[in-house]
């Protein structure tokens, strides 16, 4: 019989995909606006009606690493996969000494021909409860880890627009290795830092009342 493994499952987010906000002529900033953004230049400002389109840029691979909620839940992901496996070990220690119970009836003489076969029928059916159980755990950390995921990608779209708003940001672009929405980004235009120091400072107060809430 063979032992069933579960591989560790571990979540990896990466923050994709385009972020634009739409606002009309007069709520664009004037080119002597200084912004919410502190250490940053002007914004490109390149548009023949006259607007002043203000783009960032956004490291995802950096928010993968940096963000405090994803790391809370990596670990939380990696706690789940340890149950899991934990539960699969005790169904198949269990399932192993009563395989071995009954190979060593029905090679013992003493079983009949109708009992080996019970036997036979027996041990095809721990070999199934196994596998079931396996595809159980895993479905379940499967799901657990989908709904994270969208849990993040909420979470980042949320605080984006809010961003985008208290700064007079129109465009944020994703810049990472695991999928660029621009090819480039200058140093003026990073937002990484920022974005990563709101995220923590959101999350850090959310996980103080949720302590305090307890």
């Amino acid at each position: 019989m063979q032992k069933i493994s579960l591989a560790i499952s571990i979540l990896s987010i990466v923050l994709c995909g385009v972020l634009f906000f739409t606002r009309d002529n007069n709520d664009n900033p004037s080119n002597d606006d200084n912004g919410a953004l502190s250490n940053t230049a002007t914004f490109i400002n390149a548009d023949s009606t006259g607007s002043s389109p203000r783009i960032a840029f956004v490291k995802g691979d950096s928010i993968n690493q940096s963000y405090q909620f994803i790391i809370d839940k990596q670990q939380e992901l990696i706690s789940s996969s340890k149950i899991s496996e934990g539960r699969l070990k005790s169904r198949l220690t269990g399932a192993e000494k009563e395989y071995q119970e009954l190979v060593q009836y029905a090679q013992s003489g003493q079983a009949s021909e109708e009992e080996m076969q019970i036997a036979q029928n027996r041990i095809m059916e721990l070999q199934y409860e196994l596998q079931q159980a396996e595809t159980a755990e895993q479905n379940r950390l499967l799901q657990q880890e989908q709904g994270i995921q969208v849990e993040i990608v909420g979470r980042l779209d949320a605080f984006l627009k809010k961003f985008a708003a208290e700064n007079n940001i129109d465009i944020i672009l994703n810049w990472g290795i695991s999928g660029e929405g621009i090819l480039y980004g200058s140093q003026p235009f990073d937002i990484t830092s920022a974005v990563i120091d709101g995220l923590n400072t959101e999350y850090a107060i959310e996980k103080m009342g949720n302590e305090g809430a307890k």
